[in-house]
């Protein structure tokens, strides 16, 4: 297909009991109004009608593409299901629960569109809790958009706790695609998306803005809210899969040694959070333990 003909970005979103967040998917899908854009809406599940809502009222719309199946995937499947189908020179998810800033595309796109040699750019989310609490967004930068990416940037992120936040941004897909850089099955699906963040920032630099571009919504039957506890097998696991996806996207042998290397810190570094899990040591023991080896800068 002629590429001027293909779209420019791909918005993925994959369904799963959606229908109590209805209103919220329409009022992101209503704000969707950059040019040159398509819209994956799938259920492989279809436990609820939310699909057929959702058709109901954009199925005229030429730029929305439906799936529908009841083979129960997984939620790393599903993702991956929908990053194959995507055909935009962007790509981001746009799960069924969260809010969406108007400007959400246009600011990443910009952002992307500046730095041709970035993979993946995202900003700043505010955080809604049942209780009413709202946990502020970021407003400090966690590397800066000028200056060079290096093996140490990924390690940064992780432990400042910038992984998740970056997986709801926009990706380069020709990237992660040409890369085979697709969500890892890891143990219990626990933490896909960050492991996958993590071997994306390994393969290329990141470009942020501080503008709050998402709500984010936290509640006891989120998918994350459902991972189990972390023990040695998750990390074990998250070792192999990553130490793959690494070795699969380097081209010479000094970056496959630093693959090797990479994984391998990752893997003690989440030894080493398992740990504080497993032993429900205070949140302000796991924050004071990262700020440590961030300012003692060990690689």
């Amino acid at each position: 297909m002629d590429d001027s003909r293909l779209p420019l970005v791909s918005v993925a979103l994959p369904l799963y009991k959606s229908r109590r967040f209805f209103d919220i998917l329409c009022a992101n899908l209503d704000t969707l109004a950059y040019p040159n854009l398509e819209i994956l809406i799938s259920d492989h599940h279809c436990a609820d009608n939310a699909l057929a809502q959702l058709y109901a009222r954009y199925g005229d719309d030429a730029r929305v593409r439906f799936f529908a199946a009841r083979d129960e995937i997984n939620w790393v499947e599903h993702f991956n299901l929908l990053l194959r189908a995507a055909r935009g020179k962007y790509f981001f998810w746009m799960p069924h629960d969260d809010s969406y800033a108007r400007d959400f595309v246009s600011v990443l796109v910009e952002k992307l569109e500046q730095a041709p040699d970035a993979v993946l750019a995202y900003g700043s989310m505010l955080g809604l809790h049942p209780n009413g609490v709202q946990k502020p967004p970021r407003t400090t930068a966690p590397f800066s958009n000028d200056a060079a990416w290096t093996w140490r940037e990924p390690l940064k992120l992780f432990l400042e706790q910038h992984l998740w936040l970056a997986s709801h941004g926009m990706v380069r897909r020709a990237r992660v695609v040409e890369k085979n850089l697709f969500l890892p099955a890891t143990r219990d699906t626990n933490a896909a998306d960050i492991v996958w963040t993590f071997a994306l920032a390994c393969t290329g630099r990141f470009v942020w803005t501080p503008q709050c571009l998402i709500q984010k919504r936290f509640y006891s039957t989120s998918t994350h809210a459902q991972w189990k506890l972390r023990t040695w097998r998750h990390s074990v696991r998250e070792f192999s899969l990553l130490r793959a996806l690494l070795q699969n996207s380097s081209v010479s042998p000094r970056e496959r040694m630093r693959a090797e290397t990479l994984a391998l810190i990752w893997t003690i570094l989440r030894l080493g959070g398992n740990t504080l899990d497993t032993i429900r040591a205070p949140n302000t023991v796991d924050e004071r333990i990262r700020k440590l080896l961030f300012k003692l800068n060990l690689w």
